[in-house]
């Protein structure tokens, strides 16, 4: 769970030109890791892991903006929040927990920041070798439901 100063932005969601009506265009393309801003959550029950994790993403060229500790542990390796402008974003970090994420995409969430939660089945980022051949093997980014694609800016 984000803390009340890092928590998602959400709302009402503008229309978006070339979009059919009702759709929220979504930005599908991986940006630059040094353009993808991050907010880790430690949700592993283990003191420090998310600091961890944030310094190795560093280590990446991604801009973690924050660090927290989630009130409840996550069973599982990962959780990726993400919205409309994050969508080529998180399919890019994916390669980064290959061992098992859980993708989580909130249509209202009007942010450019992924949220990163680490469960306490995560162990550690693979080396960037490791990333390459997991985002070879991604299917490309899509535009998900409730969504168009709309071209990079």
């Amino acid at each position: 769970m984000p803390s009340a100063s890092n928590a998602p932005q959400v709302g009402a969601v503008p229309a978006t030109p070339g979009c059919p009506a009702g759709f929220v265009g979504a930005r599908i393309w991986a940006p630059g890791r040094e353009d993808t801003k991050i907010s880790i959550v430690n949700a592993s029950g283990h003191a420090n892991r998310g600091a961890v994790v944030a310094s190795e993403l560093r280590t990446f060229r991604f801009e973690v903006l924050a660090v927290t500790q989630a009130p409840e542990v996550h069973d599982g390796v990962a959780v990726l929040r993400y919205g409309p402008q994050t969508v080529g974003a998180a399919w890019n970090l994916q390669a980064f927990f290959p061992d098992g994420v859980t993708l989580q995409f909130e249509l209202r969430r009007v942010d450019d920041v992924v949220e990163v939660a680490i469960g306490k089945r995560f162990s550690q980022l693979p080396d960037i070798t490791e990333v390459n051949q997991a985002t070879a093997k991604l299917p490309l980014p899509t535009a998900p439901p409730g969504t168009c694609p709309i071209p990079p800016i």
